[in-house]
């Protein structure tokens, strides 16, 4: 399990849905199975669970 925790600027929506694409596009086996926004005052916390699951690749000689 990886966590990072950052203090952000900006358009905290925006940067959450290009955290979320670059997991989800950058993968052939992530999924997202969970994600919750929690507010309080002007602080936002966003929880996203992805699983990526392995993938063997094999490589084949031609003899």
């Amino acid at each position: 399990m990886a966590k990072l925790e950052r203090t952000l600027t900006g358009d905290f929506n925006q940067i959450v849905k290009k955290i979320e694409n670059g997991i989800l596009n950058g993968s052939m086996s992530a999924a997202l199975e969970d994600s919750s926004d929690f507010y309080s005052g002007d602080a936002v916390s966003e929880y996203l669970s992805v699983t990526v699951t392995p993938v063997a690749v094999r490589h084949f000689s031609s003899k």
